[in-house]
């Protein structure tokens, strides 16, 4: 029996040293420090901007039309091409215009002529009605043919005049250096004055015709740059406001904005995207979209407190592209996680990573 009782006070001692052996090794130990990646919240600014859109224009874009008729003999350039400032496009038949004009020389050195002989006769009737010699009648009549002479001269120099300037018209020369964007023209047929040449356009300097709201336009002003985009672009370029409406259009009730911007890319006629900054922020606390943790419409962040991490509530003034602007929540100065918040708790132990 003692025997017995032995073996059963063995058995308990053995079971509890046991028990309190596995109770000592699943004491918990401490949570391993998180690491994290933080940086320091400084006063930054920050631009907002009004999204546009707008058709290009080349700065130098004309239109040339026939100042004349008459009969096409030849087309010097086409579609594409490029022309210098004074270069010949096309030229008109002007064998009419010559002999006119050999006939309106060959008349006005008859009149010279005459003008010489009229001239010497009125001077000598001049003396003879001083001298009594002729009647005041007859003197009057030899001023009044010197006038007429005189302005048959100036008819004949005025003819002239028209006839080279028509001369000049029937040829076609560019009047600014460019492109010919569009042309239609056929050696042999007649063209009617007014009727339209081509057009010539220089893609090397362009602007775009916009407008924006009365929200946006003091924040603009003249020599303010802008951000340019399109699908030709692999990235956005830089523009310039050049002139700025100080009324609303009548139609669109917009205040006019021109923009000019160099670029080998966009082509007038092509329709642009344009950012312009309508506010500016300065001093203001920034956090990204990506920095921050949400929960039924709440903003939170983790800053460092005492090596532990600290959750804080954010209160959001706007939100700008990827950033918000913090109104409160936060200070200068405060060490904000940015990378490896995802799974932390308010008071979790974290390492910092540098």
């Amino acid at each position: 029996m003692l025997r017995f009782f032995m073996i059963i006070l063995v058995i308990i001692v053995a079971s509890c040293s046991k028990e309190k052996k596995q109770t000592k090794e699943q004491k918990p130990q401490a949570a391993k420090p998180k690491n994290v990646l933080v940086r320091e919240i400084k006063p930054q600014v920050i631009e907002e901007f009004t999204s546009l859109s707008g058709t290009v224009e080349a700065v130098i874009d004309v239109n040339m039309t026939a100042e004349i008729s008459g009969k096409l003999i030849k087309v010097y350039k086409h579609l594409g091409d490029e022309v210098k400032k004074g270069e010949t496009i096309a030229a008109i038949d002007t064998d009419d215009l010559e002999i006119e004009k050999e006939q309106l020389l060959a008349n006005l050195t008859a009149q010279k002529a005459s003008l010489e002989l009229n001239q010497n006769q009125f001077n000598t009737s001049q003396k003879l009605y001083k001298s009594g010699d002729i009647s005041e009648s007859e003197f009057v009549q030899n001023r009044v043919s010197l006038e007429k002479i005189k302005a048959a001269i100036k008819g004949v120099e005025a003819s002239l005049k028209k006839i080279n300037r028509k001369l000049e018209n029937a040829v076609f020369k560019a009047p600014v250096s460019g492109y010919i964007s569009e042309i239609d023209l056929k050696e042999g047929e007649y063209l009617n004055a007014g009727k339209f040449v081509c057009s010539i356009v220089d893609p090397s300097e362009l602007k775009i015709k916009t407008g924006v709201g009365e929200s946006e336009i003091s924040f603009l002003k003249k020599g303010q740059k802008v951000l340019i985009s399109h699908p030709n672009l692999s990235e956005a370029i830089e523009g310039e406001i050049c002139g700025i409406g100080l009324k609303p259009t009548r139609n669109q009730r917009t205040y006019p904005l021109e923009i000019k911007f160099k670029n080998d890319k966009i082509l007038p006629g092509m329709v642009v995207n344009i950012k312009v900054v309508s506010k500016i922020y300065q001093n203001v606390l920034l956090v990204k979209t990506d920095e921050v943790l949400e929960s039924f419409d709440r903003k939170f962040v983790f800053t460092v407190n005492s090596g532990k991490a600290q959750k804080k509530q954010l209160k959001i003034y706007k939100k700008i592209r990827d950033s918000y602007l913090v109104k409160a929540g936060l200070a200068i100065g405060d060490s904000l996680i940015y990378d490896g918040f995802s799974d932390l708790e308010n008071e979790s132990r974290i390492k910092i990573i540098k």
